[in-house]
């Protein structure tokens, strides 16, 4: 993994329904880009060998500085491309 992207990350104040009453919550966003070898078999695709990239950006709930929920969403159809045809 080459790691977060430091430079699109980025935070908001946020009022969270799960949160417990008087607790500091916020919400963070980060961006990062996954690098890697394609080694092993993904969705039927045998390995080619070839480097990938994958993009994720990840939303963290924090409450009194811990992180108690994140959602992620994966550009699964970016890496897919890149193992079909290359690009």
């Amino acid at each position: 993994m080459s790691g977060v992207n430091s430079g699109a990350a980025n935070s908001a104040s946020a009022s969270a329904p799960n949160a417990r009453p008087g607790a500091r919550t916020d919400v963070r966003r980060a961006s990062l880009t996954q690098v890697g070898h394609h080694l092993g078999p993904v969705d039927g695709i045998a390995p080619t060998g070839r480097i990938v990239r994958q993009i994720n950006s990840v939303v963290y709930h924090v409450e009194d500085g811990l992180i108690t929920e994140y959602w992620m969403q994966i550009d699964r159809a970016g890496l897919l491309a890149q193992l079909r045809d290359g690009s």
